[in-house]
């Protein structure tokens, strides 16, 4: 599953791959976020915190309602 969603940043442009053949054992493949890659995590981290000040809202109403336990 890690590996599909790694193939599918790199067909977005978000991440960069090649194969590292050096050392010893099998060769690995390597990821490298591109500048596409920390512009969609900027905007994905924007994203969670818009949710999270939605969430705390709803929160802080729901304390104020006098419908919590806690109220």
């Amino acid at each position: 599953m890690v590996y599909r969603a790694l193939r599918e940043m790199e067909a977005e442009g978000w991440l960069e791959s090649h194969w590292d053949e050096e050392g010893e054992g099998p060769r690995r493949r390597v990821y490298v976020v591109t500048p596409a890659g920390l512009e969609q995590l900027h905007w994905f981290v924007d994203e969670l915190k818009r949710t999270r000040a939605d969430i705390d809202r709803v929160i802080r109403a729901y304390g104020a309602s006098g419908l919590s336990p806690e109220a």
